[in-house]
């Protein structure tokens, strides 16, 4: 299913109202069962799952959801010793970057890092263990949830949820099975959380990246409970057609499991937040930008060495799981643009971080064709050192698509999806797309489609400088809201 249409039946059932009373210990538990929604109506079709492995056919998403559920009945409980942190940033190594000196940054929250006051009191953690031996830039802590007796799903949401899946036309045992998984992860992290959070009595705010997870939900109930502020910092794409963040009919006192505020890359993603409930008092975004950007730009750039050693063009292909109406991460019309194409051309085919089998999925797909014509990126490199050594950028329906931008890179994006949530994008002319020809793409390479400007990208605001003005502010609680103009 494409994505406009999963939008669509997921606000069309949240307008009926159905699913108002659905708690569990008294909290709303509407966004566990949006994500399962989500997750189910916009994963790979039965046919195309049935023609890959079983881990290659899950969407990323359904993949790292899987993982935080066996990391939630795989491990004890283990957070650190009681902390003196005002603040705390949660996060996951899938957005560790290496730099030039081999450490690991994470884009997400280490930019946030790099800009507190100099006498604030923080402490960063993950959610997920990073490799053995990894180093990393700022040092971090590993939380792991509590194991608990497995709960089964209360006979009251049992009879709403077989309700809401007919309505939204998803098979009652697979939305069933799968909300079970999230609130039994949801249930280990609620422990794990107020256990941590009450070895930690100066904590006052906790930036965290992802909320749409059992495992920050958790974290985010735990921190309302005693008063902490909890703050989203956008990871990617927060589109009008994104439902864990967009099209939300927010109730007066919001949702337990919602973070107070969405740290934003720029205008247009609060918009897009904001334009279902433009009057609400919770769950507010604001505008803090992309620090990683500016980052990099200072303090990385000028150290990175390209390894690349073709000539001609140079194509970065972001991969994404299969999803929407998308079914092959690498498109049939670029495989027929490689064996037919006459052009100097080499395709550098970047694995999304979070897919550990992207690489051979690559080898596979790929396997047919001359290995002089790609080249496969495991996702572990830096992002920005790659887009810094090519001249093109293709992918589905990445956010990376932004960030190529801000590097004087042009994208190409491909499919339905891309051309729904890309629309204005597209339409402006900061994107070209294509439904997938390999005749497109060779006209694509043959214009001058380079932006006029790197630095010009509407979507994303990136200033160290203004990232410290507003980080200076929150330790003083005070946070400014975005206001819609719309």
């Amino acid at each position: 299913m494409n994505y406009e249409e999963a939008f669509s039946r997921i606000l069309d059932v949240e307008a009926k109202e159905i699913v108002n009373d659905l708690s569990w210990h008294n909290i709303n538990v509407w966004p566990l069962v949006r994500q399962c929604i989500w997750l189910e109506l916009t994963q790979a079709s039965e046919k195309v799952k049935s023609a890959r492995s079983s881990v290659r056919g899950m969407p990323l998403s359904l993949r790292l959801f899987k993982r935080i559920f066996a990391a939630a009945f795989s491990f004890r409980v283990r957070y650190p010793s009681i902390g003196e942190e005002t603040v705390a940033f949660i996060s996951r190594p899938t957005y560790l970057q290496a730099l030039p000196n081999g450490a690991l940054f994470d884009r997400i929250v280490d930019p946030l890092i790099f800009c507190m006051p100099s006498n604030a009191v923080y402490a960063k953690y993950y959610v997920a263990p990073w490799s053995k031996g990894e180093v990393l830039n700022y040092p971090a802590t590993l939380l792991r949830p509590s194991r608990l007796s497995s709960l089964n799903i209360p006979e009251a949401h049992r009879t709403l949820l077989v309700h809401v899946a007919r309505e939204v036309g998803i098979e009652p045992d697979k939305l069933l099975w799968l909300y079970g998984k999230n609130l039994n992860a949801f249930a280990s992290w609620l422990q794990t959380a107020r256990h941590f959070l009450e070895s930690r009595g100066n904590l006052k705010t906790i930036y965290l990246s992802c909320w749409y997870f059992p495992d920050m939900m958790a974290l985010v109930v735990a921190a309302r409970e005693r008063g902490i502020k909890t703050i989203d910092v956008q990871h990617g794409k927060q589109g009008k057609l994104q439902a864990m963040y967009s099209g939300w009919r927010i109730p007066e006192k919001g949702y337990q499991m919602m973070p107070d505020i969405f740290w934003n890359w720029g205008k247009s993603s609060a918009e897009h937040i904001l334009a279902s409930s433009p009057d609400r008092r919770i769950h507010r975004p604001i505008i803090g930008g992309f620090p990683w950007l500016d980052y990099y730009r200072q303090h990385v750039s000028s150290h990175v060495v390209s390894d690349y050693k073709a000539t001609g063009k140079r194509i970065l292909v972001t991969i994404q799981s299969p999803h929407g109406v998308n079914n092959q991460p690498i498109p049939d019309f670029i495989l027929d643009f490689m064996r037919e194409s006459k052009r100097i051309v080499t395709f550098i085919f970047r694995c999304h971080p979070n897919d550990p089998s992207g690489p051979e999925y690559c080898r596979r797909r790929l396997s047919e064709l001359p290995s002089e014509l790609f080249r496969v990126d495991d996702g572990r490199s830096n992002l920005y050192d790659s887009l810094m050594g090519v001249t093109h950028h293709i992918t589905a329906d990445s956010s990376c698509c932004y960030e190529a931008s801000a590097f004087g890179v042009p994208t190409l994006l491909f499919g339905l999806d891309a051309r729904s949530i890309y629309k204005d994008e597209i339409d402006n002319g900061l994107f070209s797309w294509t439904p997938g020809s390999s005749a497109d793409l060779e006209l694509w390479l043959e214009e001058n489609n380079s932006p006029e400007d790197p630095n010009d990208v509407v979507y994303i605001s990136s200033s160290l400088e203004s990232t410290e003005a507003i980080l200076r502010h929150a330790e003083n609680g005070r946070f400014n809201y975005y206001e819609s103009t719309k």
